[in-house]
């Protein structure tokens, strides 16, 4: 039946026409026994017949392989007919009839959506998505990355969330990020965990990084269909999470418009209840008594926000390399006691109070380049993942608050639609704009101040005629090239060159007679002690310090002293 449904909501697509192969009235479901299932109005497909021969129930491993080849041939005649862009079939698992339509895909090389049974009643959105997003089905690399140190519970609660989603037939990797504190529990439960879901992996650090270095290099992509949800220990998720950050990255990153999504940095999985960037404090947010009095949006829209999440995300890989430069250029002005972004002031906001927070770093990044998150919008703040508030390196003066920031999660697929505006993600035009601060803007007021503040730390950038910034090219330069303090991984910085002391030189004239006593033995002439300029140096450099001012300076005084 959710079969059916899927079947019939993508016929009704203008841009998509939907063909279905079944495989005979010998295997039980022939042609006419199919177009019976589909209603009589409102599905539109064209339905063909593989004609299998009928084989046994328990069939030899010969018969099998037969049945397998017949499918695979069938199946991939029909796909040179129909010319499909994209393939979809039930992964089911030890059935020849899914080892033939893989072998048929693999030949035919045509994108293929293969999912299990009991995925189908999770993927109910797939017809809301163009034709280019569902062939780049397979196309985006989610990787799992958790950030554990000595909390040992806390990590196997979020592990067992985790191992309780719905991964939708992919193979989703799983790194394991432990600081030198890690205590021997830790190490044992991280090493003994079993992943089914794709490889997993263990980091360990010898020398203590902190939080702030444990996430920033936590990941770096490999390239930009290369994505990371990013999990702290005290986290939990829900088992649609993979769900929420699939749809997502499919709707925006691999649409037709995709170059429309580019300051979109990331996906959260948590719905906000404060905002902590007034400079007043924490303040409550609720983005109902936003969109309740803006008539133009949907009540439970999704929307942006001008705040990364750390708490549960999905980041994109562009921007995560982004990150990492600006982070390498921030620390660096640390290191060489620069001024320019050392402390970077953001308008009336509160950035400060994550001193040593890579959130601070990432917030300063963001708003100077007018990028957002988009954020679920539930009913009751549900969510795709929550957070527990364990005592750790940033939560020990808020403990006792633990229980403010737990939200429901997200367990109902039909519900995710149901909440949503017209049962579908909007477009990117739909989507509302909050800014740091959460208030109402737009993309252009964003940009417009990041690109303001940007101004003031970087007087050095290209500008026009009518002393306009040059953006293009320069939208992500940091400050002025000449101050940037020279350094390799290949050579050592020479020193500062300075002008050559000047040579004492002593003056000797040449030996004569005395004119007074011809048959005197010769005579020295007297010596000067005073600097004499090289033929290198310039004017200015022979009057300097070393010596007498030139009206000072005398010629060599001749002597006839005999000996």
């Amino acid at each position: 039946m959710l079969l059916k449904d899927l079947i019939c909501r993508w016929s009704l697509s203008p841009d998509i026409s939907v063909h279905v192969a079944v495989a005979g009235s010998a295997q039980g479901l022939g042609r006419k026994d199919f177009a019976r299932l589909l209603p009589s109005e409102g599905c539109h497909v064209g339905v063909y017949d593989l004609r299998l021969t009928h084989v046994p129930l328990r069939r030899t491993a010969l018969e099998s392989a037969r049945l397998a080849a017949d499918v695979s041939v069938n199946t991939f005649h029909l796909i040179n007919s129909l010319g499909p862009r994209v393939i979809f079939y039930l992964n089911e698992p030890d059935s020849v009839f899914t080892e033939g339509l893989a072998t048929a895909q693999a030949r035919a090389k045509v994108p293929a959506i293969a999912l299990m049974p009991e995925d189908i009643e999770h993927v109910g959105w797939l017809p809301d998505l163009p034709i280019q997003a569902l062939e780049n089905w397979n196309t985006p690399e989610v990787k799992l990355v958790v950030i554990t140190n000595n909390r040992p519970g806390s990590c196997i609660r979020l592990l067992r969330s985790l191992s309780h989603a719905h991964y939708l037939n992919d193979r989703v990797s799983l790194t394991l990020n432990m600081d030198a504190e890690a205590d021997r529990v830790t190490l044992q439960m991280a090493g003994s965990f079993q992943w089914d879901f794709g490889e997993k992996f263990m980091r360990h650090r010898v020398r203590r990084g902190g939080l702030m270095l444990a996430v920033v290099e936590a990941w770096y992509p490999q390239g930009n269909d290369e994505y990371a949800v990013l999990l702290e220990d005290d986290v939990e998720v829900s088992p649609l999470f993979y769900v929420w950050i699939k749809y997502n990255i499919l709707k925006y990153r691999y649409s037709p418009d995709n170059y429309l999504y580019q300051r979109m940095f990331g996906v959260s999985m948590y719905s906000q209840k404060f905002v902590e960037t007034h400079l007043a404090g924490r303040a409550p947010f609720n983005p109902e008594d936003i969109f309740i009095e803006t008539p133009e949006y949907e009540l439970r829209t999704p929307f942006l926000l001008q705040l990364p999440c750390s708490w549960g995300a999905v980041y994109f890989p562009e921007h995560w390399r982004e990150f990492h430069e600006y982070v390498a250029d921030r620390l660096l002005d640390i290191e060489w006691n620069k001024t320019s972004l050392q402390s970077v002031q953001i308008p009336n906001s509160r950035t400060n109070r994550w001193s040593n927070s890579w959130k601070k770093l990432f917030i300063e990044m963001i708003y100077m380049r007018g990028y957002v998150m988009l954020y679920p919008n539930f009913f009751n703040f549900t969510s795709f993942s929550t957070n527990h508030l364990e005592w750790g390196t940033h939560t020990k003066q808020q403990r006792n608050s633990a229980g403010t920031f737990l939200v429901p999660l997200m367990t109902d697929s039909e519900r995710l639609l149901d909440d949503l505006p017209n049962r579908r993600l909007p477009d990117w035009d739909s989507l509302p704009v909050l800014d740091l601060w959460a208030n109402l803007a737009t993309s252009a007021e964003l940009i417009k101040r990041g690109r303001a503040l940007q101004e003031k730390l970087n007087p050095c950038l290209l500008r026009n005629s009518k002393n306009e910034v040059i953006w293009e090219g320069q939208e992500k330069e940091l400050k002025c090239a000449k101050t940037q303090p020279y350094y390799s991984t290949h050579t050592t910085p020479m020193p500062k060159t300075t002008a050559p002391p000047a040579i004492e030189t002593m003056s000797i004239s040449a030996i004569r007679s005395d004119p007074m006593n011809p048959a005197s033995i010769s005579t020295y002439e007297s010596v000067s002690a005073y600097p004499t300029p090289t033929p290198s140096s310039s004017a200015d450099d022979s009057q300097d310090d070393t010596g007498p001012s030139p009206s000072q300076r005398k010629s060599p005084v001749s002597s006839a002293t005999p000996y």
